[in-house]
């Protein structure tokens, strides 16, 4: 299939290779985070990017001169919030990198609903709390009423005496 300059990487994926096998999710979540990283720093370049038997994709990324390698790290996190990062000195060369954990399917599915239900929680006792005024307001108001029903009527006995 042949590209034309109009078409950004991005519009590429998934990509097939050229056995004819469609790449898989975890690349295309590593070609969105160098994009990204990209668009911080021009020079930054993928490292290394391996896979365990788990399903977690570990990717390393490299930063150029010209920018902060926690800048990186933070269009990172940015991108993918429920991935790990950290920021290493690599043994061989002394070159700061960016470490990226991928999660897994099933790992993402526990991180995502444990934050879903962190998130959840405040705002449940937010909407308690407004049942709360709610049913109190209404019972003073109920209250009053009464108390100036019997009132009325209390003044209206008076006059008759």
């Amino acid at each position: 299939m042949a590209t034309t300059a109009s078409h950004t990487a991005a519009e590429s994926w998934p990509r097939r290779t050229m056995t004819g096998h469609v790449s898989s999710m975890a690349e295309g979540i590593l070609h969105r985070v160098v994009t990204r990283c990209q668009l911080i720093d021009s020079t930054a370049r993928l490292s290394s990017m391996t896979q365990d038997d788990e399903g977690s994709t570990f990717v390393t990324l490299r930063c150029g001169d010209t920018c902060s390698i926690h800048r990186l790290n933070e269009a990172a996190q940015r991108t993918m919030p429920f991935c790990r990062t950290r920021v290493v000195e690599s043994v061989l060369d002394g070159f700061m990198e960016v470490c990226i954990t991928i999660p897994s399917r099933g790992e993402e599915r526990r991180l995502v609903r444990r934050y879903v239900t962190k998130r959840r929680v405040p705002a449940y006792l937010i909407v308690l709390a407004w049942i709360l005024i709610v049913t109190a307001t209404v019972d003073w108001v109920s209250t009053v009423r009464q108390n100036s029903a019997l009132y009325a009527a209390g003044a209206a006995f008076k006059d008759e005496l």
